[in-house]
């Protein structure tokens, strides 16, 4: 079987792929290995800014029905608490949205599934890709060829079909690992981010009635300190903050513990002529600041509108979704990697946290940053705004 797009991996960057191409009128196989549902790890956050994405493709309204709001952050150190709430930005809501993944993933891709022109095969391995003339003409899959115009990488962090990924070889120093909890006490429609230590830090994402997800951020090197079972290690490591503590006395996990190892990885949106890559696909992009499904809707859109163009002019180059892709994140990726240094220094964190207490409306600001509200350019000048208000 021959289509215009072959998209590889059916979370939401390869479905919303598929949908923005099938909308614009190509014939799309979205494929994934695994059956669905699935889990994931994931904070299992929408941003504001991911929320218009979704408008576009025609997935907001299903995906409001099944999320909880999220009205922005709340950031602990040791000495010093801020609290920042979404702001009002032209254009955008100013409120986020908690969905757990077990929910999103299988909405996209039903609504992927439901356009004309889409096929969806689950269960099926990529094994390589094929190539002719210098470009990327199709798959080998567990299930037979497949010939296609172009192709998407939707693979996540840990696919190999990338022929140009390049991956760190430094010894492993970074884990996130997440778990569900129902029976959390005090919770809000804040995410609540704890900075207190560099070595652990913790995120809680609100999904309503009591539940959360709670997931450790450790630098501690190859051995993750949570012990065996590694469930218990993260209830053990929780109820180590004093708060958290009395906050999770009655709760119970109602999710297994995933983990994934952070280790940088670097790889060229479109590395060569009718192959693109997506999401996660791109490069490594640190969860702390919750800003990955934002990135992954955004990247279809862009990857989407880039396809739809080079396959009417039968162009398979596409340096203009590179280039796209450059001009979209590449401040974005400066801001995650500012707060990644911050949190691996408390001293910092709490002084930034400081001078944000004093300054209620420059927190508000570094919430919209968060939530990929405001071009992250301007982070930079406002954390000098922040340093002064420290001092």
């Amino acid at each position: 079987m021959s289509y215009d797009v072959a998209v590889v991996g059916a979370g939401p960057a390869g479905a919303a792929t598929a949908g923005h191409l099938a909308m614009r009128g190509w014939r799309v196989l979205l494929l994934d290995k695994a059956t669905f549902p699935r889990d994931k790890i994931c904070g299992e956050a929408l941003s504001p800014g991911a929320l218009p994405v979704l408008g576009r493709l025609g997935a907001l309204p299903a995906v409001e029905a099944a999320a909880s709001p999220i009205g922005g952050a709340r950031i602990r150190t040791a000495a010093f608490t801020c609290e920042g709430r979404y702001p009002d930005v032209p254009g955008l809501p100013s409120r986020g949205l908690a969905v757990p993944r077990l929910v999103l993933d299988p909405l996209l891709l039903a609504l992927a599934a439901n356009r004309p022109g889409v096929t969806v095969e689950t269960g099926v391995a990529v094994r390589g890709l094929t190539f002719a003339g210098g470009r990327c003409t199709g798959l080998e899959t567990s299930a037979g060829h497949v010939a296609a115009r172009a192709v998407v990488l939707a693979e996540g962090r840990t696919g190999q079909l990338h022929p140009a990924m390049r991956r760190s070889k430094a010894p492993r120093r970074r884990m996130a690992f997440v778990a569900t909890f129902d029976g959390v006490e005090g919770l809000t429609d804040m995410l609540e981010l704890d900075l207190r230590s560099a070595t652990i830090q913790t995120v809680l994402s609100p999904q309503g009635n009591g539940r959360a997800a709670l997931c450790v951020v450790s630098t501690g090197g190859p051995a993750a300190p949570l012990g065996a079972p590694p469930l218990e290690g993260l209830v053990r490591i929780l109820r180590e903050d004093p708060i958290l503590a009395e906050r999770l006395a009655a709760a119970q996990p109602v999710s297994a513990l995933k983990g994934m190892p952070l280790d940088p990885y670097w790889g060229d949106p479109a590395p060569m002529a009718g192959l693109v890559a997506v999401g996660d696909s791109l490069c490594h992009f640190d969860p702390i600041t919750g800003e990955g499904m934002y990135r992954a809707l955004r990247s279809a859109e862009l990857a989407a509108d880039a396809l739809d163009e080079a396959l009417q002019r039968d162009m398979p180059r596409l340096a203009a979704y590179a280039e796209d892709v450059t001009r979209e994140f590449c401040w974005t990726y400066r801001f995650v990697d500012a707060v990644v240094a911050l949190t691996r220094h408390p001293g910092l964190a709490q002084l930034a946290v400081r001078g944000l207490a004093a300054r209620p409306a420059l927190a508000d600001r570094m919430i919209g940053y968060q939530g990929a509200m405001l071009p992250a350019e301007r982070f930079f000048p406002d954390m000098l705004r922040v340093a002064v208000a420290a001092i």
